[in-house]
């Protein structure tokens, strides 16, 4: 089918297709914990433990890791990291923080440390370096 598609579009249109042919074959429950999973991440802005995610999701923290990364694509761990991250880029966006220590704990990190150290694996800059030389924009949770 790939091969006889004509243009862009419609090859994309059937990757799409297939690729929700393969979620469709996960069952429907574990989709909706999964989802509300996701969207209960959203909401507290990274910030909760993965314990109470799994608690909420009804399932062992070995069984949601697993279903979790199957759905999502990447552990819950670094699901919450990344959430965390950008919510404290679109903080700093939306107030302009002078102090990082206050931005780290108004962004849900227990300590300026704990920022650094997630800022450093994801962007490979520091908070002030990131702030200094990127545009403050988070599209995750600007509208």
């Amino acid at each position: 089918k790939m091969q006889e598609a004509i243009g862009e579009h419609q090859r994309i249109k059937l990757i799409e297709i297939f690729l929700f042919d393969q979620l469709k074959k996960k069952k429907e429950y574990e989709y909706q914990r999964i989802s509300d999973s996701v969207n209960y991440i959203n909401s507290s802005k990274g910030s909760i433990t993965i314990e109470k995610l799994s608690d909420r999701a009804c399932l062992s923290k070995k069984q949601f890791e697993r279903s979790f990364t199957s759905f999502v694509g990447i552990t819950p761990k670094k699901f919450l990291r990344t959430i965390r991250f950008q919510y404290t880029v679109y903080n700093q966006q939306i107030r302009n923080f002078k102090n990082l220590t206050e931005l780290a704990f108004e962004s849900g990190y227990y300590d300026q440390s704990h920022m650094i150290n997630d800022f450093k694996e994801l962007s490979g800059l520091t908070p002030k370096q990131y702030f200094d030389d990127c545009e403050v924009f988070s599209d995750y949770f600007s509208s």
